[in-house]
């Protein structure tokens, strides 16, 4: 947990809050910021990491028939 005036910066993309938390087994991380003020965040989006999981290609063996 992060408190007052909260930074956290990962490559060029970063995030500021009163309050962050981070849950690293879950990967979770959330923000927080009194009532008159805002969070403000930074992604990057070609250094976010893909999610999905890529199609494996088909591979061809080499089988000899006798």
């Amino acid at each position: 947990v992060l408190t007052g005036n909260a930074y956290l910066k990962q490559l060029d993309s970063n995030i500021e809050a009163d309050r962050i938390t981070y849950q690293v087994e879950k990967q979770l991380m959330e923000a927080f910021s009194d009532k008159d003020k805002r969070v403000t965040t930074v992604l990057l989006p070609a250094q976010l990491q893909d999610t999905k999981p890529k199609p494996q290609k088909n591979r061809k063996t080499n089988e000899t028939k006798n």
